[in-house]
């Protein structure tokens, strides 16, 4: 982590981003998904704040996204598990999160030009993300 970046955890089970749906008559956002977006921006808020952010010019994005195993794991499996390599992928993971952080952490998500991310199984369930400035 350099001098210019920013770290922080959101606690609570990783949500994926998912399609707007639809009533009919217009497009709406998933409660859970909105509601989502709401608690990453609330732990970022203060962290990028303090950090004087956000960042201006191009940006690398490091994420690890940690899930409770499921409760149909013995202790034996939960052990031997470390990946999560299962549904919602990792790609939708990560456009829900660093949508969220537009405007925060970044002016647009469009100044990401590096990211590492993962997802793996552990406890407490959350995501853990640093954002460095490239510049």
């Amino acid at each position: 982590m350099n001098d210019k970046s920013v770290s922080f955890f959101i606690p609570g089970e990783p949500i994926a981003f998912a399609r707007a749906g639809s009533n009919g008559k217009r497009r709406f956002t998933p409660a859970k998904q909105a509601s989502y977006r709401e608690a990453v921006q609330w732990a970022a808020k203060e962290p990028c704040r303090k950090a004087g952010l956000p960042f201006v010019g191009p940006v690398k994005a490091t994420i690890c996204f940690v899930f409770e195993h499921p409760k149909s794991y013995s202790a034996k499996r939960k052990a031997a598990t470390t990946w999560k390599d299962t549904r919602p992928d990792l790609d939708n993971h990560i456009k829900e999160l660093l949508d969220a952080l537009n405007g925060l952490a970044y002016h647009d998500d469009a100044q990401i030009v590096e990211i590492f991310a993962r997802k793996r199984y552990g406890s407490p369930s959350g995501v853990t993300i640093t954002i460095e400035d490239l510049t």
